[in-house]
């Protein structure tokens, strides 16, 4: 019995939960710090938000339902997923302390998670939407022609679904515009970073 009971304990203690994200006191948010490619860190998000980057850069292909994270379609890894990356900890850390640094951001633009779409930005567009859904709260987005501030501003980057996003009435999803599609119809609501 001693010997089971070892095992089990042992067991346990290796199965930890990944520990609480830890948010330095009075670190000032360095609001043009921009993470790119992170998710080849062991901590993609974590080690981008303690330093204080308000934005980050994933990228992403669509892949059996869920959005693979990868640079380029041969780093596809089927467990480098962008909720276990990003969306996760980015919620953990909402909920512990209402912002993802510790700072409220939502005035300034919210906490920004720019997502490359590297091919078909319509199935990235609707993995985002079903994914994000659940979180609107902390979310910017348009809703009615009208701007709702956010901890977190989630802006579509590359393969844009432009006319997709158009006709929606609530926008959780924001796009990267360029200077010929935000002059020629404002009502995109891009966003240009």
């Amino acid at each position: 019995m001693q010997p089971v009971l070892a095992l089990l304990l042992l067991v346990l203690a290796s199965c930890r939960t990944a520990p609480a994200p830890v948010q330095e006191p009075g670190l000032e948010p360095l609001r043009r710090a921009h993470a790119h490619n992170d998710y080849q860190h062991a901590r993609p998000l974590e080690d981008a938000a303690d330093l204080g980057f308000t934005s980050v850069e994933v990228d992403v292909f669509p892949g059996e339902g869920r959005l693979l994270v990868a640079h380029h379609v041969l780093e596809l890894i089927f467990r480098r997923t962008f909720e276990d990356l990003y969306l996760k900890p980015l919620i953990a850390r909402l909920e512990a302390s209402g912002s993802v640094l510790g700072h409220p951001l939502a005035t300034q633009g919210g906490f920004l998670l720019l997502v490359d779409a590297k091919d078909d930005g319509e199935a990235v567009l609707a993995l985002l939407e079903e994914k994000l859904s659940p979180h609107r709260r902390w979310l910017t987005r348009w809703v009615d022609g009208q701007l709702v501030p956010g901890e977190l501003t989630v802006l579509l980057s590359g393969a844009r679904p432009t006319e997709a996003l158009r006709t929606r009435g609530e926008r959780l999803v924001h796009l990267d515009g360029d200077r010929k599609s935000t002059r020629l119809n404002s009502s995109h609501a891009n966003i240009s970073y």
